[in-house]
């Protein structure tokens, strides 16, 4: 009789307990969904305390470096316009210690905006791994300073220039997109930025979204650059240029050269529109009585003017030369640099007439103790 009971009340039974699961599967589910907003908001507050600590730490580089200039002062004049390099090597030192155990993962900028980077275990990056970290950044700044000087032409440069754009739309679009705000510099070094003191839990997410964002944003920067670029290169104003660099280089009274290709305003009253074509020819010059002495310098950017004007290798669509000639030594985060500007205008009337085309000179940059004017 009790057994014909419990079978009638199995049913009912089975009815009540799965009513019971799916509740608690909707308060689970429930529950999770409020975790996430909170969590998708904290994110996205780590997201711009994480922007404004960058780009205070690159503040505090910047004044790093200018600190170093007024110490050092003249003793660092053999730099030249080669010395980038020491700005790449105190931006990988600063990050690799502070984001570090060392630095307890706060650099200044992350300390003052309450954030902090750890690894997804709970622990801190060694240095090594902060480095890594930071390398994509370190790339990108010494791909900057080296197309400076580069051939304008180099399909090296474009390369290294396409890898420098895809870095940095994989670290913009990884932050902004990732639910967990990791930036694929952030993947590599396994490591989560969050705010401080905050509990963190490791989630398997996926990152299907980010990198679909990632690639369709990075074939359309990237592809744009290189169209552009590669046109440009195999074009006859790429030939001019690259031709105009090879000849300029090979000076010796001038280092560090680069050319470039640019509008500029037409405040000379070239022609009658409001900008015009100009070839760029920026160079360094060792000896610091040229850079302080008018008449040598000015002789300098006349020979540049007419060794690019008699190659015939100017672009047929220029109006005019800009030969920028610089001094002192820059460090990519500061350093001492005079530079004297000389405007040619070319084409048209002037250059048939055989006129001497007037210069403009413009001085700019913080003077040099050591050097003293020897202008005759």
């Amino acid at each position: 009789m009790n057994f014909d009971n419990l079978s009638r009340k199995l049913p009912e039974m089975n009815v009540i307990s799965q009513q019971i699961e799916a509740q608690l599967r909707s308060e689970k589910l429930a529950a999770e969904g409020q975790a996430k907003t909170k969590a998708g908001k904290a994110s996205c507050r780590v997201t711009i305390r994480r922007f404004l600590a960058f780009a205070l730490d690159l503040l505090t580089l910047r004044a790093l470096g200018y600190l170093i200039t007024f110490f050092a002062g003249g003793k660092l004049l053999f730099l030249g316009g080669n010395g980038w390099w020491v700005g790449a090597f105190l931006y990988a030192l600063y990050f690799s210690l502070f984001d570090s155990f060392i630095g307890n993962g706060q650099t200044l900028g992350k300390r003052i905006f309450g954030i902090e980077v750890m690894r997804l275990d709970g622990t801190r990056l060694d240095p090594l791994d902060a480095f890594l970290r930071v390398s994509p950044f370190i790339f990108v700044f010494v791909v900057k300073n080296l197309t400076k000087t580069a051939d304008p032409t180099s399909l090296i440069i474009l390369g290294l220039n396409i890898i420098s754009i895809i870095l940095i739309v994989g670290v913009v679009s990884f932050i902004l997109f990732h639910s967990q705000r990791r930036g694929i510099h952030d993947l590599f070094a396994d490591a989560v930025v969050i705010r401080r003191n905050e509990a963190f839990t490791p989630l398997d997410v996926s990152i299907k979204k980010p990198l679909m964002i990632f690639l369709i944003a990075a074939l359309l920067l990237a592809g744009s650059y290189a169209t552009f670029s590669l046109h440009r290169i195999f074009s006859d104003t790429g030939k001019n240029l690259s031709a105009i660099w090879h000849r300029v280089e090979k000076r010796r009274d001038i280092k560090n050269a680069g050319v470039m290709y640019f509008f500029s305003t037409n405040a000379d009253k070239i022609s009658n529109e409001r900008l015009v074509r100009a070839v760029y020819i920026r160079a360094y010059l060792d000896n610091l009585k040229n850079i302080t002495s008018p008449r040598s310098t000015q002789d300098i950017a006349r020979s540049i003017r007419n060794d690019v004007f008699l190659s015939g290798h100017m672009p047929k669509k220029a109006k005019k030369l800009i030969v920028l000639l610089s001094s002192g030594y820059e460090m990519g985060i500061g350093g001492i640099k005079m530079t004297s500007s000389f405007v040619f205008p070319y084409g048209g009337k002037a250059s048939q007439q055989g006129r001497d085309p007037k210069v403009h000179i413009r001085r700019f940059g913080k003077p040099i103790k050591s050097a003293k004017p020897t202008e005759k």
